[in-house]
This record gives C-alpha cells, sequence and structure tokens, in this order.
C-alpha cells in the first residue's frame, strides 16, 4: 500500500492545489500557473477558503468540499495549517502529498512542533508526503510542473534529486542551454516522510528514467539509504555529490536541512562498495548531467 502511495506522489493523475491564488507572486499562483503552461493532463483542482473562483475556474472551501479525491494534495498554505490539511486529505482518500511551506524544523520550537503534528497526522491518515520545504516535483513524461520556480525542463531520461532546492532552478537553467534533458527533478525538502531511500526505489524502477543524480546534504536513515543506492546502482547510473566534506561545510548543511551529515571517510567507502560514483564539486556534478544527459554510462 505504502508503495502504491509514493507512486501516487511521484507519477500523479489528479492534482489538488491546497492554497491555489490567482494574486501574482504568491506561491499558489506560481503553481497554479506552473501546472497549466506545462500542460500536464490530469484534473487539477483547487482549493482556497477565501475564494469561490480563481482565474475563472471554481475553487473549493476545504479539501473536504471536493467532489473528488486526487491522487496527489500540493500544499502552499502556512505551516500551522497544515497538521488539518493533512487529515483532512486522509479523510477525503488523498494519500500523497507535497508539502512546499516553510516554517518547520529550523525556523524554531513552534515549527518543530508543527513538524511533529504533521507526522503524527501523517501516520494516522495514512498519507505520504514529500518535504516541507520541497520546491517540487517535475516529471517531462507527464507534463508535470508542480515546483514553484523553474519552467519545465526540456524531456530526456536523467533523474536529478536534491535537498537543495535552488540547486534544482540552477541545474534546469543550465541544462536548457546545453539542451540537456530530464526525466524527473525531485526537490527533498526536510524529507520528513519519505526519504532518499524510498526515493530512489521508485526511479530504479521508473521506465521514463535511465540515470539517476542526487545530491544530498545529509541522509537521517543511513541503512535504508544505502540499501536502495546499492540496489539502484545496480540497475542504473548513480552520481552522488555530498555537502559537508569540512566542517564548515557540514555546519551549514545541518542547519539548512536539520539532518547531520555522516563522517566524509566513511559516506566516501560506502558509496564506493555500492557501485556509485562521487562528485567532489559542483563544476564536476554540471559535467556529470552533461554526460549522462547524452546517454554515456560513466564508472567509478
Amino acid at each position: 500500500m505504502s508503495k502504491a502511495r509514493i507512486e501516487a506522489v511521484f507519477n500523479p493523475r489528479s492534482i489538488v492545489l491546497v492554497g491555489a491564488s490567482d494574486t501574482p507572486g504568491t506561491l499558489g499562483d506560481i503553481l497554479r500557473r506552473n501546472l497549466d503552461t506545462a500542460g500536464f493532463k490530469g484534473r487539477v483542482d483547487y482549493v482556497n477558503p477565501a475564494q469561490t473562483e480563481i482565474a475563472g475556474r471554481p475553487a473549493w472551501r476545504s479539501v473536504r468540499d471536493l467532489p473528488q479525491p486526487a491522487d496527489l494534495a500540493l500544499i502552499v498554505t502556512p505551516a500551522h495549517t497544515i497538521p488539518e490539511v493533512i487529515t483532512e486529505c486522509g479523510e477525503k482518500g488523498i494519500h500523497g502529498a507535497i508539502i512546499v511551506s516553510a516554517g518547520f524544523r529550523g525556523s524554531g520550537e513552534p515549527g518543530v512542533a508543527f513538524e511533529a503534528e504533521l507526522k503524527r497526522r501523517a501516520r494516522q491518515h495514512g498519507v505520504r508526503f514529500l518535504g516541507p520545504n520541497s520546491l517540487g516535483l517535475l516529471r517531462t513524461d507527464s507534463a508535470l510542473n508542480a515546483a514553484c520556480g523553474p519552467d519545465q525542463p526540456r524531456a530526456g531520461r536523467l533523474a536529478l534529486v536534491s535537498q537543495f532546492g535552488a540547486l534544482c532552478a540552477a541545474m534546469i537553467d543550465w541544462a536548457r542551454t546545453l539542451q540537456v534533458g530530464f526525466s524527473t527533478v525531485i526537490s527533498t525538502g526536510l524529507s520528513a516522510d519519505i526519504g532518499l531511500g524510498e526515493i530512489l526505489d521508485f526511479l530504479v524502477h521508473d521506465a521514463a528514467t535511465d540515470s539517476i543524480m542526487l545530491y544530498t546534504e545529509g541522509v537521517d536513515d543511513a541503512r535504508r539509504f544505502m540499501s536502495a543506492l546499492r540496489a539502484a546502482a545496480r540497475v542504473k547510473p548513480v552520481v552522488v555529490m555530498k555537502a559537508g566534506r569540512h566542517a564548515e561545510d557540514a555546519a551549514a548543511a545541518s542547519f539548512h536541512t536539520g539532518a547531520l551529515v555522516g563522517g566524509d571517510d566513511v559516506f566516501d567507502a560506502a558509496l564506493r562498495r555500492a557501485g556509485v560514483l562521487r562528485i567532489r564539486d559542483l563544476s564536476d556534478f554540471f559535467t556529470a548531467a552533461l554526460t549522462l544527459g547524452a546517454g554515456v554510462r560513466v564508472g567509478g
């Protein structure tokens, strides 16, 4: 059941945008426009308690008021509202979510409490989610741009997964000029629920993806992550860049993601055993994207 719910997050056929807006510059408006411009063919519903119509289309006051459930809830409402939104999703039969909103771990004690309650409600109602503080998700095979920043990338066979959302946007902009395409771009955010291991499990079985690039700032469940990484590397080329090689870098990464980065020597040895190519700096990471995007296999 959990596998099917993760599939609904990364390959949805219908979406509800919670916090949809037509006010220029708001996250709800940016996401609404990106979904529309990319040409997603599935159903998209809008939820906003303050509006009955958004950009000429009906808007519902709450998830409970929707005429039918969706595969995925894309959520941009304030942090304190999200545990209740997740409850509504579970009760409505929506079992996948992407939480773009910030205001959780890393933003003080209230944010830590909001995140703990979010996780409790999600477990209670069987909702799997990406984020919070996620830039979102892009899938070119289904014309899906459920992200709050970049335009839709060129179609390709390369998947990019990053714990740093700005890197996703920067790589898409760079790749467009060099005609590098992507199958999938995933911004993990804080990984409070769906982690890197489950994302790798999805991508290794994804027919649209031939190779995987991963930028990580910290790993919470090292055993689960390494198991998925080994399995993925047996099937598809995988390259990894890890922040935090030095003490000051590790401190910065810990602050950003809320997850401590493990010892660099241990991480390096584990990647070699898994058959994964480690990238040491951003310029090489971009070069690897160019190589993999051209369909060239790389070795460790």
